[in-house]
């Protein structure tokens, strides 16, 4: 079974949206949020990078908690999300 596991921000998910770049014809795709995603995600990366491959998913679980608390990010553990 995944985890539950869920950085969310008080104010919700973070989403995508679309920026077009004044003389960029190309539009680019930018996270909003993106420096709280960026945290997320190294936080992440950090405990991989510490505890190696092969451990049970509980383990990072854990680590994931301990690091994103160790980076002062509020979470909560284990929610559970309603598909609508």
């Amino acid at each position: 079974m995944g985890a539950k596991f869920c950085a969310i921000p008080a104010h919700g998910i973070p989403r995508r949206t679309t920026m077009i770049h004044h003389g960029d014809t190309e539009a680019r795709s930018k996270l909003l949020h993106e420096e709280l995603t960026e945290r997320i995600i190294g936080a992440a990366i950090e405990v991989h990078r510490a505890l190696g491959p092969g451990l049970l998913e509980s383990a990072y679980e854990e680590c994931l908690y301990r690091e994103l608390d160790l980076r002062e990010l509020a979470f909560r553990r284990q929610v559970s999300v309603v598909k609508s």
